[in-house]
C-alpha cells in the first residue's frame, strides 16, 4: 500500500501503522521529536494508528524552547 508523509510517497505492507510509515520515511532519528502527526483533515493521529491506502500524513516538529525555558505553544 502507498501512503504519503509530507507529500513523499512511502510503500508499506497492509496493516502498517503511523510509526512504520515514519520509520520507513527515514525519520528514525527524529521519531520522538515530532510534536504531532496530522492526517489530511488536520486531525492528530497516534503513532500506533493503522493506515489505509493513499492516506496523507503531515509531521510537525516541536518548536525549540525560548531562552526562558518555557515551551512555545
Amino acid at each position: 500500500m502507498r501512503v504519503f508523509i509530507d507529500g513523499e510517497p512511502i510503500d508499506l505492507v497492509p496493516g502498517a501503522t503511523v510509526r512504520h510509515a515514519l520509520l520507513r520515511a527515514g525519520a528514525t532519528a527524529g521519531l520522538y521529536e515530532f510534536r504531532r502527526v496530522l492526517d489530511s483533515w488536520g486531525n492528530e493521529v497516534g503513532l500506533d494508528g493503522e493506515l489505509s491506502e493513499g492516506e496523507c500524513l503531515y509531521t510537525g516538529k516541536a518548536p525549540r524552547a525560548p531562552r526562558g525555558g518555557k515551551e512555545v505553544a
